[in-house]
């Protein structure tokens, strides 16, 4: 999902659990992940999808990586910080990018990329899991 969705959050949250049942049936663990923090500029809308994700992957039990969360309160807290790993309104540069990877890895007790001093992330960033096995939520101010 580069853009704001064209469908409704109805259909999202039907084309998910659909999903959600497709790979439950396959044998594999479902992880849900929300996605990053766009920009105020782009509006509020996002926030109503990313809110979906939550609620599929708690009804059904599924996995959940709150990345919208944890991008979310480090974009409330420092804005003009949060810029610096946006292209523009709605897509992450490299450097946002690498962070993206590093909290979705570190759920699953992986550690990521070493993150510039002048970017105070680190001090965010959550530790692997210490017995291999992922977090059930990753839920970060």
């Amino acid at each position: 999902m580069n853009q704001l969705p064209s469908h409704t959050l109805e259909d999202f949250e039907a084309n998910l659990r659909q999903l959600e049942v497709r790979l439950r049936e396959a044998g594999a663990v479902v992880v849900f992940q929300t996605y990053y923090a766009m920009l105020p500029e782009v509006g509020p809308e996002f926030a109503n999808y990313m809110a979906v994700v939550r609620q599929v992957a708690h009804s059904t039990g599924a996995r959940l990586i709150d990345q919208f969360a944890w991008f979310t309160g480090w974009q409330r807290s420092d804005l003009s910080t949060y810029r610096r790993i946006m292209r523009d309104g709605a897509h992450l540069k490299p450097l946002g990018n690498a962070l993206f990877g590093t909290l979705a890895g570190r759920t699953f007790g992986l550690w990521g990329p070493v993150v510039p001093a002048e970017l105070p992330t680190n001090d965010y960033l959550p530790a692997p899991e210490r017995h291999g096995a992922p977090s059930r939520n990753l839920v970060l101010p």
